[in-house]
């Protein structure tokens, strides 16, 4: 979650965390396992990901994306160093303001959504 101005980010970010990093490149690597990663992202509505790593450098709306095109950003995600890590799939929150219940709950649901790539991290 992040605050920025008058808007609030929510999702997944993995951020200078190269071993991390290392494990969904060799997961994704998988034909099977990336298909997975495609149909799974591509499912979610609002969200945005940049990953810096691939070459383009702002945030692209998923729903833009198809599966080849996707397949061909994740294709070029090939980090090295921590500065190469970079991957964040957000969105904004639609609210004026968020409580701490909120929050507790936003952060919950998006740990349930975004399993499949702490899974990957996790192996």
């Amino acid at each position: 979650m992040a605050f920025e101005k008058e808007k609030i980010w929510y999702g997944f970010d993995l951020t200078h965390a190269l071993k991390d990093a290392q494990k969904i490149v060799k997961a994704i690597s998988n034909p099977k396992t990336c298909q997975s990663f495609i149909e799974k992202t591509l499912q979610l509505e609002k969200y945005f990901i940049w990953i810096p790593n691939t070459g383009i450098r702002q945030y692209i709306d998923i729903n833009y994306l198809n599966e080849k095109g996707l397949n061909l950003l994740l294709s070029n995600y090939q980090p090295e160093k921590m500065r190469d890590c970079y991957i964040s799939i957000n969105k904004y929150y639609e609210e004026d303001t968020l409580t701490v219940d909120q929050a507790v709950e936003l952060i919950n649901s998006e740990i349930k959504r975004f399993k499949y790539i702490f899974d990957l991290v996790r192996k």
